[in-house]
């Protein structure tokens, strides 16, 4: 009982410490009032070898027959039709025009999504022209019947201004309409000059019964279609699938009376299945095939990954000592710079086609390689403390884990490289291979400023290792020797990283510094220019959360930009949260625990702080895996199905909404709305998931009372049997 309000006491101070800071950043933060959401609204960005205009998307009704062109004021010096009209100083020369050719009663529209605030006020302008036999509109499409607008002046320009709230969206899509009417078959509209911007107050005079109000109906942006539903629905089955049978084998396998012990008696094929070379060369090609088989049919996460390629051309063009010179605010790390170097020197070498599917299957080999890593990882760690039996079953496992290979086989994810470091990290803490250790966090930190979350964990248990060295031997040899490798390994650990960023930061560190366009970035040496870069990474995000399953989903802030208090409170939760997990750790000093409390560390912050995206949670899993493997507590189990499944939903849909998997490989990432109720149910599964997770890990490491999986003597079909029967005993009896 004491222990159990202790830890209520802990998960009460962490809730209240979360929920502080969550509601005091509710607000609106420094509200932008006048800014132009619109781009392109003077139609001025127009290409004519494609014939369309920047940011505007074009749709069509029923039989609509239709045309858009660019259209001019003034001379006519290149054949573009003459309009009436004169040139704006501010929206240019150009206007669109729709024309329908044919069709009865049909509809064409251009269409642009601008991003709002739910509840907020927005002033739309917007100038056309309309021939006698056509009819302007504009419709907003997240509710086509919000407004119907109903404008009868023809053949001259007309300027028109509506003031709109949008409600329950995050976005707004201004559609510009030409309808034909039914006794015609041709109608002809132009447009020009359109603007949405916020607004504080209303114009004087205006009445507020003319405010027209958009509540969502519809989602506009979202791609999702047939394929993307069955991609989901399907792989999120396969994946409960894996883990079921998964858990039945690990059972079944405990029944036998050498389930931890390896024979190696047995010869020829069935001698062969005992041999550890040829079970890790066998879950090794599993693993490889899963994954380059999606890598090859799946382009990856549209605009995302071809932005990424974009940098690895740039690096080998133009070479990585300008890269942050031309580049001032990227947030890429040195270790993703150092991937995409050598992702685009063998694009070079083997004549890879820019931005090509070769150029996306490419980039997803580093991603391949370190899950390949990271399943021979778990088999050989297991193999040493579980036997090859329990340890095949995990590893693949982890092959077979749906988020596992769609981020390193569709999306070709750093995340995955990341995790992989932070599993072979721990497993080197369990087998005291501190050097080495000293490596991995080199190579994790120089990729990813996440590796800090688990640094202090790290950093406590070397002090430990030197205390303990102290209190065990009289003489100061062993201390020495301790306290010498953690200073010199932990001051080695960002020597590298400060060494290893050279080649992306030399040009700050030497002087003065100016870029391509002669703009002075600095005007003097900045030896230290990779500690402000790694602050931007944290800095210069300043979203609350990007489409992860979290806390601040769950309160509808997904994308929303954060205000001056809630950094501040995510600071002294992370300080809390880091002090407690040290606080479990200390309790036992248990090495296997550490990738435990490292894999909660991850889940904890993934659902409740800070700027973290759908990728995050991922890195808890691992090294939950890892310890799961050796320590067989069955609720945790089901803790990692439960969140491994989560997460994977939380990908794949997301994926389904921006069209990745059919309709549209190429676009940009959907974010999901912060109203998004599929987006908020599961975000308070998740908190929940991870609430669990916290008591889980607090049972673990301050009492021995562990539920551990249990052997299952009869096969898989008799003891569901006795289980129906049993569970049909149980209700009957209430």
């Amino acid at each position: 009982m004491v222990r159990l309000k202790k830890l209520s006491i802990i998960l009460t101070i962490l809730i209240i410490c979360a929920g502080v800071f969550v509601f005091t950043a509710c607000n609106d933060p420094n509200p932008v009032y006048g800014e132009e959401l619109v781009v392109n609204g003077g139609f001025e960005d127009y290409d004519t070898d494609t014939q369309s205009f920047t940011a505007w998307d074009f749709a069509n009704a029923d039989d609509a027959v239709y045309e858009k062109k660019m259209v001019q004021f003034g001379t006519n010096n290149s054949g573009i039709a003459l309009i009436d009209g004169v040139p704006d100083a501010t929206y240019g020369s150009q206007a669109l025009e729709l024309k329908i050719s044919s069709g009865t009663k049909a509809a064409a529209w251009a269409y642009q999504t601008v991003p709002v605030i739910s509840g907020a006020t927005y002033r739309i302008k917007i100038s056309y022209r309309q021939t006698a036999q056509g009819t302007a509109g504009i419709r907003f499409l997240e509710n086509v019947d919000a407004y119907v607008s109903q404008w009868n002046i023809h053949d001259k320009w007309t300027d028109v201004t509506l003031y709109v709230k949008p409600l329950r969206t995050d976005n707004l899509t201004i559609s510009l309409r030409v309808d034909s009417p039914a006794d015609t078959s041709a109608a002809t509209v132009r447009y020009d000059k359109i603007s949405a911007v916020r607004i504080e107050n209303f114009p004087e005079g205006f009445s507020r019964s003319d405010l027209i109000e958009v509540r969502k109906v519809n989602q506009v942006l979202a791609n999702e279609n047939v394929g993307g539903i069955l991609f989901v629905t399907l792989f999120t089955l396969f994946g409960f699938a894996v883990l079921v049978c998964a858990y039945v084998i690990i059972r079944r396998t405990y029944a036998k009376r050498n389930a931890l012990t390896d024979a190696t008696s047995a010869k020829g094929f069935k001698g062969a299945l005992q041999n550890p070379a040829f079970l890790t060369a066998l879950v090794l090609v599993l693993t490889f095939v899963v994954r380059i088989i999606l890598a090859a049919t799946m382009q990856g996460f549209g605009a995302e990954t071809k932005g990424i390629l974009t940098i690895a051309d740039e690096l080998i063009a133009k070479g990585t000592l300008v890269f942050y010179v031309n580049n001032p605010t990227s947030l890429a790390s040195p270790g993703m710079l150092y991937i995409l170097s050598i992702v685009g020197g063998f694009a070079k070498l083997f004549g890879v086609q820019e931005n090509g599917a070769a150029y996306s299957l490419l980039l997803k080999i580093p991603a391949i390689v370190a899950d390949m890593a990271a399943v021979a990882a778990i088999f050989l760690f297991g193999k040493k403390y579980a036997g090859n039996k329990i340890a095949l079953v995990y590893s693949v496992l982890y092959a077979l884990l749906p988020v596992a290979f769609v981020l390193s086989g569709i999306r070709g994810s750093f995340d995955s490289i990341l995790a992989a470091l932070l599993l072979i990290t721990f497993i080197l803490i369990v087998e005291k291979k501190h050097i080495a250790v000293f490596v991995t966090l080199a190579l994790a930190l120089l990729l990813s400023l996440h590796t800090m979350a688990i640094v202090p964990l790290i950093l406590v248990y070397f002090i430990y290792l030197c205390y303990k060295a102290k209190r065990d031997h009289d003489d100061k040899t062993e201390f020495n020797k301790t306290l010498t490798l953690t200073i010199v390994g932990f001051v080695s650990v960002f020597i590298f990283i400060y060494l290893a960023s050279l080649p992306f930061t030399v040009n700050y560190v030497s002087g003065p510094v100016t870029n391509e366009a002669g703009i002075i970035l600095s005007e003097k040496a900045m030896p230290f220019y990779i500690v402000g870069k790694y602050r931007d990474m944290i800095q210069d995000i300043t979203y609350f959360v990007s489409n992860n399953f979290n806390l601040y989903g769950m309160v509808g802030m997904n994308g929303k930009i954060v205000n001056a208090n809630a950094p501040i409170f995510n600071i002294i939760f992370i300080v809390v949260l880091v002090v407690y997990i040290i606080s479990l750790y200390m309790k036992n000093r248990n090495r296997l625990e550490l990738m435990l409390l490292a894999s909660f560390s991850f889940a904890v912050l993934s659902v409740f702080s800070l700027k973290n995206t759908e990728t995050y949670m991922f890195l808890s899993f691992a090294t939950m895996l890892g310890y799961l493997m050796i320590a067989g507590e069955k609720r945790l189990y089901f803790t990692f199905a439960g969140l491994s499944l989560l997460n994977f939903l939380n990908i794949a849909q997301l994926m389904s909404n921006s069209g990745f998997v059919t309709e549209n490989p190429l676009g940009p990432i959907i974010n999901f709305e912060s109203s998004d109720v599929f987006y908020i149910f599961m975000s308070v599964i998740t908190v929940l998931f991870v609430l669990y997770y916290g008591y889980l890990t607090y049972v673990i490491c301050n009492s021995d009372k562990r539920k551990n999986i249990l052997p299952m003597p009869d096969t898989f079909a008799v003891s569901a049997k006795k289980w129906f029967k049993d569970l049909r005993r149980y209700f009957t009896k209430s």
